[in-house]
Order: C-alpha cells, then structure tokens, then sequence
C-alpha cells in the first residue's frame, strides 16, 4: 500500500502478520554532487553515533540493548546508472 506523505515523499506499507520483527527503510535520492559527497557520509557518521539523549555511542548501545536488542544503521552509498 502506497500513501503520498507530501510531494515526492511516499509511504510503503507492506502488512504482514507472518513476523514479529519491524523494519523502517527510508531511501532518499539525489543527483551526486562531488562537493557534498563527503558532507553527506560524515554526517551519516555523526547520526549513527550521536543523540541528544544518548550522547555518547557506549549510552546508545546500552538503551539499544534494553530494547531487547534493537539495532538500527545508517548507509550512504552511490547508484551506478549503466546506458546500453
């Protein structure tokens, strides 16, 4: 089921009943740009690692454990267009 959040920003939802682990994706997509390449990783760095309430990654880790082993990560990566 697709549902339009705003323009250009849509909503998967896939329900099922057959698991009992949750998965959030969140793709976004822009064109490369070499000058903010590595602003872009550094900053997935830095929201993997830093959290106003968990400011360090030690206090982070711990409240993930809490949660019965929550886990979650971040990714930057680039699409290769290939033309036949």
């Amino acid at each position: 089921m697709a549902i339009s959040l705003q323009s250009g920003v849509n909503l998967t939802v896939i329900p099922t009943e057959k698991f009992k682990t949750v998965r959030l994706f969140f793709h976004f997509s822009t064109e490369h740009q070499k000058k903010i390449a590595a602003k872009r990783t550094l900053l997935t760095s830095l929201l993997e690692t830093n959290s106003l309430h968990y400011p360090s990654q030690t206090q982070l880790s711990e409240k993930l454990a809490d949660l019965y082993g929550a886990s979650f990560g971040l990714n930057v990566g680039k699409k290769e267009i290939f033309i036949k």
